[in-house]
């Protein structure tokens, strides 16, 4: 055997060698960054989920939220009216049907308000002046003008 062949077989075996190293350095650099890898996806999955129950829950507290508020009302017609407000300020947070379903005649006769018991006891006070009284009290609550307008003989 010549020394120049044997020189070449050596350096091919070394060639192959190192082929083989850099094989398995590469392949142990593979999995190292995927061994990393997997956690950081399952620590991303888990914060995800996370906000994603947190918000889930802040939209079911702001619900539970609105309808105490609706439901301490003094009377049905002020929940009626609570609903229909809070359903107007908050179109994208509440259901579209938030105050439509709500109807105050399944819950008794409406309570009338201190106002108006006060208005209902100037008139008994004072009989002979019950159009004046009733006026004035348009004028002041223009939104009661259908009720008190009934008031008048």
């Amino acid at each position: 055997m010549s020394p120049q062949k044997n020189d070449n077989s050596l350096e091919i075996e070394r060639l192959k060698l190192e082929r083989e190293r850099v094989k398995i350095e590469w392949f142990k650099a593979w999995w190292t960054g995927f061994s990393i890898l997997i956690p950081l996806l399952i620590a991303a999955g888990t914060l995800y989920f996370n906000a994603k129950s947190q918000q889930e829950q802040a939209r079911v507290d702001f619900k539970l939220k609105a309808v105490e508020i609706t439901l301490n009302a003094s009377s049905p017609t002020e929940a009626k009216n609570k609903a229909e407000a809070m359903a107007k300020l908050f179109p994208n947070d509440l259901p579209a049907d938030f105050a439509k379903n709500f109807d105050v005649t399944e819950y008794g006769a409406p309570k009338i308000s201190d106002s108006k018991k006060a208005l209902l006891t100037l008139i008994i006070e004072h009989p002979e002046q019950r159009n004046e009284i009733i006026d004035m009290w348009i004028a002041i609550a223009p939104y009661d003008e259908a009720w008190a307008e009934k008031l008048k003989k």
